[in-house]
């Protein structure tokens, strides 16, 4: 298991517990997401999954575009060291 050989973080893997167990409870009772569907004022309970998927996506593309812009600007860094002692 990859929490156990520290493959991944706690807080990630419990995250994806809960989204695997979300997927299950909707599974067994289909008809719960319509109910929270039409508390949230959404027609179907398929538009709401739909819906929170594509915030999800754009979150993890905004985080994925965050954490490639810093490992960027550090292998620019390590690049300007690099030059400047190549040159010495």
């Amino acid at each position: 298991m990859k929490l156990i050989r520290k493959e991944i973080s706690t807080l990630l893997f419990s995250l994806w517990t809960i989204v695997w167990l979300g997927v299950i409870v909707i599974d067994f009772f289909p008809y719960s997401i319509a109910h929270i569907a039409n508390l949230v004022g959404i027609g179907r309970g398929v538009d709401l999954i739909i819906y929170l998927a594509i915030i999800a996506i754009f979150f993890f593309l905004f985080k994925i575009n965050e954490r490639q812009s810093k490992i960027d600007k550090k292998i620019s860094k390590i690049v300007r060291q690099s030059a400047k002692n190549s040159i010495k």
